[in-house]
């Protein structure tokens, strides 16, 4: 009897636990990211410095978005991230990326310096540029 009151108490403990949690949302998803979504992250394997943001439609700055065909202008928040950075994941969300000293490639698409390239929904772009190669290249 003793055992399935402890048992009682613990589970309605560990439930009211997750319900606090999904109500109030963690620090991640206060900023874009969820658990059906994770966090956007980048990898700048290159010898290039890289621009990041987290702010997409907000902030001091403005990032010209690839489109293929076309570019759209946003408010954004302008990072440096040095050769060899990581940035993202956990609760930082990365929403797009540039390299704004030089043209880059992403998914063999030639993108012009300073135009920027959003990450799907929690996803991670990896870069990099082989010594042999004259831009960075990304996927």
């Amino acid at each position: 009897m003793k055992i399935r009151k402890t048992f009682a108490v613990v589970s309605a403990a560990m439930m009211l636990s997750a319900g606090v949690t999904f109500l109030t949302g963690s620090a991640a998803q206060a900023a874009g990211c969820s658990n059906n979504v994770g966090c956007g992250s980048v990898n700048n394997n290159s010898r290039f410095k890289m621009t990041t943001t987290e702010t997409w439609d907000s902030g001091k700055n403005w990032c010209r978005q690839w489109q293929v065909s076309t570019t759209s202008l946003h408010k954004c928040t302008q990072n440096d991230l040095e050769p060899g950075g990581l940035r993202g994941g956990g609760n930082v969300d990365v929403d797009a990326v540039t390299y704004n000293n030089t043209d880059w490639y992403y998914l063999d698409n030639r993108i012009t310096k300073g135009v920027w390239v959003r990450l799907a929904g929690g996803g991670h772009m990896y870069c990099k540029a082989a010594l042999s190669e004259a831009l960075p290249r990304c996927s």
